[in-house]
């Protein structure tokens, strides 16, 4: 059942914001006073419904439909209604559950309409819901005075809903249909009335040049069957000759396979010939030159360490005499020192002795001083206080020179280490043995790069030999297969002979002069036939001259093109025009390049041919309009003869890419040949500085080594740090010495103050210079002493800690010089025993370098035996192919033979087709078919003019009379046919709309007595014998017996007549929903509750949906919904669920 689920409106006349309201599938109410909107939402249903007249929607135009903005509010831009209808039983033809349909209008009146939010048109609405069964305008939708206007209705139109209720529609539609055939009907008949009489003189005044056309007829399917007869048996003549060919094309291509066979034969021998060569290049790739390139390598390694230990033999032997020299050399410094420590122990003892003597001499001086004192009594306290401090003064002076000599001995020893440092000495030799180190660092550094070069060279040599063997086998394969093709394209003795004269006048065959690509080298040697052989000269005398030496020499004939007399053929404008056409290549000329100077010779050669893709071109083009050759090689003649089959590329001209591949190989194989001379050249470049590079390493090691063993592994910068630190040392020491020496003159300034105090104490002066002078003696004795003690020190230094040391030191040089000799004699003998075994193994290297490259040299050499025996055998093949060829030039021969029988058979085939259907005679001959076709011809020809077209005018005329006839029986009879079905259709019409007015008119009276508990209400037709002549009036009666027509009735009354015809509608042709607005606007309350009794009652079956502001109706309602105005804006309120 299609109900209404919801509508919802916005923006629409009064419903200024969105509003919704839910409808239940039964009794629907809408209640509110007048003037609150509630009519609006009947106006809104029936605005989505499609209802295109604004007026019909209480609105002067579109735009006024939409929401206005009160006196305060603000206008919308659009209104919008959206119902959605319940389609869970698929009445709706959409699979969706819902169907919503909303509609919007704007501001300028124009409305969109959407189906499931889809934009769609007002059509496709429509549609959809008649689909439905949901019609705008259908009896289920009251509005507003509808009742009022149905109780004023006219007594026809009453009738009118009855017959739309009927569906008498569908009939009114057939009859009309029939009246338009009868009519048509008619206007047939006469107008062939009329012809028949104009058809019927016509074929009286026809029958005469029919019979003399069937005579015309007669002689000319004799003619006919002669001419089938004679193209008979020219046909058998043909087929008998064209089965000979193929017998002879048999017998030739059993004798092809034959060579192909041993073509084949030499092929599969060549392919396992190419096996072994492959076989030797993997061995010479693979095993040769890598055990080669090891052994190579090995060599070089034991040449670099035989050159790496000669020299260090050498070195070592020379650091062995240097050893023993410096041996001997330090004996003898050890003798020096020895003697040089005797020498100062000597001098030492000497010292000891004089101190010895010089403490004595002290000890009486001070025993002289105590008596002399005594004697003179010279010690008052004051004096004995200033000869203390006089005395400590002399003993701290003492110990400052005592420090003094210290400092003294200090730097000796400084001096002494700094002179044996020897710097300056070793300079040279400590500055070459640094530069010898950066020297060896950078040659080292040389080597690996050139060894890794080397490597990298080795590679890149190797690879791009391989390169070069294929390449130049390759180019190899070219170039043998290139003087093949040469050899075939002079094949002819008489042509070898002319080309081997080397006349600069003789330019070569048309082949030779002529470059093509390979895409149509079959097509243009097809199309230059024998032509291509022809030999191009300067001039008629140098063909002359020729032509003559091949006569003398019986060997042969040759065709020869002076270009001084050649005309070449113009090429035809008919093919010229051709060229534009699907499936053309081009004119055959413009596809082979050649020297303009020999444009003539192959303008002659070619002509006008074209070169096309395939035989379909060709005939689409059309046999006979121009010679063609197809891409495969199929030639069809001006001629028509057609000459085709299987072909074998045979020798042609020149192929460009043919003749580039070998240019591009042979540029290849001369770019990879530099290569390889490059990479050789520079190999041996960087082999030869490696060499190099080996022997100045070697060498510098072993000067590195013979200079640090001498030198004791000294390091220059080393040395001269440690000066450097000795220099400080020594500075430090000088400023000591130089401290000590201000505070020794500082104290003997105190000394001789503190005796200039003494001196002028008041003593005895003679006393008191006698002790004075005693004590002046005893002070050069003390001064004396101080002196052989430095000078013992001195010596005790030198000899414990300069010479002595100097002396161990010597000796330990000596220990390690003769270890090291020890260590070099060792070396020695090892250098010795390996330098025998690598010159052995050397040697066995060298010899078998030497068998490797004897081995490869007959690997080689087999090589080039295996390819010259590939070559001959492919030679071989190239002589097979000219016996082929020669067998393929015989079959073409006979081809072209069976191909111009085939072509005047199928031309004879052709011509036949036209008589397929005539008569074949036996036992005739072609002279006596001859014979009568001629004379039949001659009785033909008497006949005089002849018009054919009587034949079929004739019995088209004949037909068309028939057929006339005919058509004016079957007009009858349709014209009866018509008439029947008016006759019908008008009596069906009659009862259906009885049957309709007896339901409704039932259906009415129980419905009326139903809603008015007190009256009788019935339909009443004015004509009940042809209803469509009269109206239809309805009778009811309140009180009495008088029934009274509806004009009478009050409001009321009127009202419960219009809902019962309604009803009594409803009952026949129920609808899913039932739209009322205020319907029950004049009934009373008594009233007014029936209607609503009846509304639940059908709302079982149906939707209702009932705007009233009557509270009677509403109280059976399952769904109610309240509306008001607030400010122009309509509310609504669910009010009852």
């Amino acid at each position: 059942m299609t109900v209404i689920k919801s509508i919802m409106a916005r923006g629409f006349k009064s419903f200024a914001k969105r509003t919704e309201l839910i409808f239940g599938d039964g009794y629907n109410s809408v209640i509110g006073p007048n003037g609150s909107g509630k009519s609006n939402i009947v106006d809104a249903i029936t605005f989505v419904l499609g209802k295109s007249s604004a007026k019909s929607l209480r609105a002067e135009k579109s735009s006024n439909l939409i929401y206005h903005g009160g006196k305060k509010g603000r206008p919308s831009p659009e209104a919008e209604v959206a119902m959605t209808f319940n389609n869970s039983e698929k009445i709706f033809p959409l699979n969706d559950q819902e169907i919503k349909i909303s509609r919007t209008v704007k501001q300028n009146g124009n409305s969109t309409y959407r189906i499931n939010d889809k934009v769609v048109t007002r059509t496709q609405v429509i549609d959809l819901l008649n689909a439905g069964k949901v019609d705008p305008d259908g009896h289920n939708i009251v509005l507003q005075g509808d009742i009022v206007a149905f109780m004023e209705m006219k007594p026809d139109h009453r009738r009118e809903i009855i017959e739309e209720v009927s569906g008498l529609s569908v009939f009114e539609e057939k009859k009309t249909k029939a009246l338009n055939e009868l009519g048509k009907a008619d206007e047939k008949l006469n107008e062939v009335s009329i012809v028949l009489t104009e058809r019927n003189a016509y074929l009286r005044e026809l029958k005469k040049e029919r019979d003399q056309a069937l005579r015309y007829k007669e002689l000319q399917n004799k003619i006919r069957d002669n001419q089938a007869t004679f193209l008979n048996l020219q046909i058998k003549e043909k087929d008998s000759k064209k089965q000979e060919f193929e017998k002879r094309v048999k017998e030739q291509d059993n004798e092809l396979n034959k060579f192909n066979k041993k073509i084949n034969e030499i092929k599969e021998d060549i392919g396992k010939r190419k096996e072994q060569i492959s076989s030797i290049n993997k061995d010479l790739e693979e095993k040769g030159e890598v055990e080669q390139k090891k052994l190579h390598e090995d060599i070089d390694v034991l040449k670099t360490d035989l050159v790496r230990d000669n020299s260090r033999k050498e070195t070592c032997e020379q650091e062995v005499k240097k050893i023993e020299n410096r041996k001997g050399q330090l004996q003898r410094n050890i003798k020096d020192i020895e003697e040089k420590l005797k020498e100062l122990d000597n001098d030492r003892q000497s010292l000891i002795k004089n101190k010895r003597e010089l403490l004595k001499e002290d000890a009486e001086f001070l025993d002289s001083i105590n008596k002399y004192k005594k004697k003179h009594k010279i010690n008052p306290e004051e004096l004995n206080k200033i000869e203390q401090t006089i005395e400590n003064s002399q003993t701290h002076l003492n110990s400052l020179v005592e420090k003094k000599q210290e400092k003294l001995r200090e730097i000796d020893r400084i001096n002494f280490e700094l002179s044996n440092l020897k710097i300056d000495d070793n300079k040279d030799e400590l500055a070459l043995i640094k530069n010898l180190k950066q020297n060896h660092k950078k040659i080292k550094q040389d080597f690996e790069k050139l060894t890794n070069e080397s490597s990298l060279l080795q590679s890149q040599l190797n690879k791009t030999r391989g390169f070069l063997v294929e390449k130049s086998e390759e180019l190899f394969r070219l170039n043998a297969r290139q003087e093949g093709v040469q050899e075939r394209l002079i094949d002819n003795v008489a042509t070898q002979k002319i080309l081997k004269l080397k006349d600069p006048k003789v330019h070569g065959t048309v082949n030779e002069l002529g470059k093509v690509s390979s895409k149509y080298s079959l097509a243009l040697q097809v199309a230059a036939g024998s032509r291509s052989r022809s030999i191009v000269v300067e001039d008629d005398s140098t063909a002359s001259k020729c032509i003559k030496l091949l006569r003398q020499n019986k060997l042969g004939v040759v065709t020869f093109l002076p270009l001084n007399k050649i005309n070449g053929r113009g090429i035809d404008s008919r093919a010229n025009s051709l060229t534009n056409k699907n499936g053309v290549v081009d004119l055959a000329i413009n596809l082979v390049e050649f020297n303009d100077k020999f444009k003539d010779v192959f303008n002659y050669v070619f002509g006008s041919t074209l070169i096309v893709n395939n035989l379909e071109t060709a005939r689409s083009i059309g046999i006979g309009n121009a010679r063609m050759v197809t891409l495969e090689g199929d030639l069809v003649e001006v001629s028509g003869a057609m000459v085709g089959g299987y072909r074998r590329k045979g020798v042609g001209f020149k192929e460009k890419e043919f003749t580039q591949d070998i240019n591009k190989l042979q540029s290849d194989v001369n770019e990879l040949r530099k290569k390889v001379d490059v990479f050789e050249k520079r190999k041996s470049e960087i082999e030869s500085k490696i060499i190099n590079s080996r022997e100045k390493k070697a060498e510098i090691e072993g000067e590195l080594l013979k200079y640090e063993k001498a030198l004791g592994a000294i390091d220059l910068d080393e040395l001269k740090s440690r000066k450097q630190d000795i220099n400080n040392e020594l500075k430090t020491k000088n400023k000591e010495l130089k401290e000590l020496d201000n505070e020794l003159i500082k104290l003997v300034k105190d000394i001789d103050r503190l005796k200039d105090i003494r001196v002028n104490i008041r003593y005895d002066d003679k006393a008191v210079e006698g002790l004075n002078k005693i004590e002046r003696d005893r002070q050069q004795i003390r001064e004396k002493i101080l002196q052989i003690d430095a000078e013992i020190k001195n010596f005790d230094v030198q000899i414990n800690e300069i010479y002595s040391q100097e002396k161990e030191k010597t000796i330990k040089i000596i220990t390690d010089s003769e270890k090291e000799k020890q260590d070099f004699i060792q070396e020695l003998n090892s250098l010795n025993e390996k330098l025998k075994l690598d010159k052995e193994n050397l040697k066995k290297k060298e010899s078998l370098e030497k068998r490797f490259y004897n081995d490869f040299r007959s690997l080689f050499a087999k090589r080039n035996k295996v390819n010259e025996e590939v070559n001959k055998r492919e030679s071989n093949i190239s002589r097979e192919e000219e016996k082929i060829k020669a067998v393929e030039h015989r079959i073409n021969t006979i081809n072209l033979d069976k191909a111009k029988v085939i072509a005047e058979l199928e031309g004879l085939n052709k011509e036949f087709e036209q008589y397929v259907d005539a008569k074949i005679r036996k036992g005739v001959s072609l002279e006596d078919l001859k014979y009568e076709i001629k004379k039949s011809e001659s009785s033909l020809n008497n006949l005089g003019n002849v018009n054919l077209r009587a034949l079929e005018i004739y019995e088209n005329v004949e037909n068309e009379y028939k057929n006339l006839v005919d058509k004016k029986e079957r007009l009858g009879s349709e014209k009866e046919d018509v008439i029947n079905m008016i006759k019908e259709i008008e009596g069906r019409k009659q009862e259906i709309f009885m049957k309709t007015f007896k339901v409704i008119n039932d259906n009415f009276r129980r419905i009326f007595t139903n809603l008015s508990t007190k009256g009788q209400a019935h339909l009443e037709l004015e004509d009940r014998e042809n209803v469509f002549n009269g109206g239809m009036d309805i009778k009811v009666r309140i009180v009495g017996n008088k029934f009274l027509d509806i004009k009478s009735l009050s409001g009321g009354e009127k009202t419960l007549a219009a809902l019962s015809f309604i009803f009594a509608i409803q009952e026949l042709q129920p609808a899913s929903f039932y739209l009322f607005d205020e319907v029950d606007a004049a009934l009373d309350k008594s009233n007014s509750e029936l209607l609503n009794r009846l509304i639940q009652n059908y709302a079982k079956k149906a939707q209702y949906i009932v705007i009233t502001h009557n509270d009677a109706i509403i109280s059976g309602a399952n769904q109610i919904y309240g509306v008001s105005m607030q400010n122009e804006i309509t509310k609504v309120v669910s009010l009852k669920v």
